[in-house]
């Protein structure tokens, strides 16, 4: 092709390469800029579509979150939460009789404090000391006894790097590090000086010892750590708090808990004992969130009106100051409007006489120009005496039993014939039709091109010849001429 493309122009003298060019441009452009403009609007209408699909899936995804583990559904309530909260245990709905609780006493832990030093750099001495885990009983007598319990003991050492009361305090803390039960250690100054305070996790089962095995970590004793001893045979330490349960009265009748935060009390109920008041009832009961599942319509509404026009943007007639949407006149796009505008009348909840079903029974209403809008007098209405179907229709928008919602399956309907690679999908069709359109164009150019250089090369080649016999010719006239004279 190289060797052909230097003969062009040669013979004729005229720009052949130029021509070639302009006469391919002249059949290229004018079905590139078709192709181009079918490219523009087929990839107006994917946005489009995309814009619709993520509008669903977002309306899905909210709702669902919404009513997931019947958010929407009873809760438990606490007739005095500054004494008693009560909360759903996460993915149950509870479903409970009234019950009464009297908290007697709060669930609490040992505490222990030291004598005083100077202050908290001050050293404390050389050796170990160990912490052990266990429940402790009084004996009646000012003493105790001690039965240890299943957790490791916990040693500590305090050698010349760390001998301050500072330095005891942080390895007993970094000790126990990631104990969700551990021994807090802390600091307390004042004027009298700095004292050491240890203080375990609630519970009766919660408590411990503090021994010290009296010799350093060279061997040689050191007396200064006994001064955190806490033992039955021995203690130092003053005892601030001693550990316990928590005491309920429950419907009559008396339990003990070792925390104060438990679920294996009440089914689906979590229970936080606040405070400890003798003498006062505080009723767990089972009541229903009006004003959630109100806001949940209103949001649900809100939802699919932004849904709703956002399809009907994309669907409008041309008008003197507005072009056309994108998909106007699309089937797809007109077949799923028609459905979105059906959601309000399609049942999902109990079809029972008297009984809300609908969205339209909450006071849902449709205007002219396809807009929803709430009746808030209705929705009350409904929330206040049927809150039980209030929810169930909104669980049914995105889930029915095994089978999906009316929402969710208007969505996957959706979905499914604008699926990349599906057969049913005209917008997938219509980008391979327009590549493999664009390729053969590109193919026939290529062939055209090819054909007129060949035919060019020709007509130059002839050209040449013929000015070649010309230029012999001429120069034979011009002799004979000569010879004449």
């Amino acid at each position: 092709m190289t060797s052909i493309l230097t003969t062009l122009g040669v013979g004729s003298g005229l720009d052949t390469t130029a021509l070639i060019d302009a006469l391919v441009k002249a059949q290229h452009d004018p079905r590139d800029t078709a192709l181009t403009t079918r490219s523009t609007v087929n990839d107006a209408r994917v946005s489009g579509v995309s814009q619709v699909n993520s509008g669903l899936s977002g309306l899905i995804t909210a709702l669902s979150s919404r009513t997931v583990g019947g958010a929407l559904g009873p809760l438990p309530s606490s007739s005095d939460p500054t004494v008693v909260a009560a909360s759903a245990t996460s993915g149950a709905t509870p479903s409970l009789d009234p019950i009464d609780i009297v908290v007697n006493a709060l669930a609490a832990g040992q505490t222990l404090v030291a004598a005083t030093v100077a202050s908290p750099a001050a050293p404390v001495g050389l050796g170990t000391l160990t912490l052990t885990f266990g429940t402790a009983t009084s004996d009646g007598q000012g003493g105790f006894g001690f039965a240890g319990g299943s957790a490791a003991p916990i040693t500590v050492t305090i050698d010349p790097t760390n001998n301050s009361l500072t330095g005891l305090r942080d390895a007993i803390n970094a000790a126990q590090k990631g104990n969700a039960t551990a021994v807090v250690a802390s600091i307390i100054a004042d004027s009298t000086g700095a004292r050491l305070v240890l203080k375990g996790p609630g519970g009766a089962a919660s408590a411990f010892i503090v021994a010290d095995p009296g010799a350093s970590a060279d061997g040689v004793a050191d007396n200064g750590l006994n001064r955190f001893v806490y033992t039955p045979a021995a203690s130092t330490m003053t005892v601030a708090a001693t550990a316990h349960d928590a005491s309920l009265t429950v419907d009559g009748i008396a339990i003990t808990r070792p925390t104060n935060h438990f679920s294996d009390l009440i089914d689906g109920v979590t229970l936080d004992l606040r405070k400890a008041s003798p003498g006062t009832t505080v009723t767990i009961a089972a009541t229903r969130d009006g004003d959630g599942l109100k806001s949940a319509i209103r949001d649900l509404v809100a939802a699919l009106n932004a849904v709703g026009a956002t399809a009907k943007a994309l669907t409008h007639t041309a008008t003197t100051s507005d072009p056309a949407g994108a998909l106007v006149g699309d089937a797809t796009m007109r077949r799923f409007e028609q459905q979105l505008a059906a959601l309000t009348s399609s049942v999902t909840g109990s079809a029972v006489a008297g009984v809300p079903s609908l969205l339209a029974d909450l006071g849902i209403t449709t205007a002219r120009d396809g807009t929803l809008s709430v009746d808030e007098t209705r929705l009350g209405a409904a929330v206040a005496a049927f809150p039980d179907a209030v929810e169930k229709i909104l669980v049914g928008l995105t889930t029915n039993g095994a089978t999906k919602g009316a929402l969710t399956a208007l969505a996957a309907d959706f979905a499914a014939v604008t699926k990349t690679g599906d057969a049913s999908n005209r917008y997938a069709r219509e980008t391979t039709a327009i590549a493999s359109d664009r390729a053969t164009l590109d193919a026939r150019m290529t062939t055209y091109r090819a054909t007129l250089v060949t035919q060019y090369a020709a007509m130059e080649a002839a050209v040449a010849a013929s000015k070649s016999t010309q230029a012999f010719l001429d120069e034979q006239i011009k002799a004979w001429n000569q010879t004449t004279n």
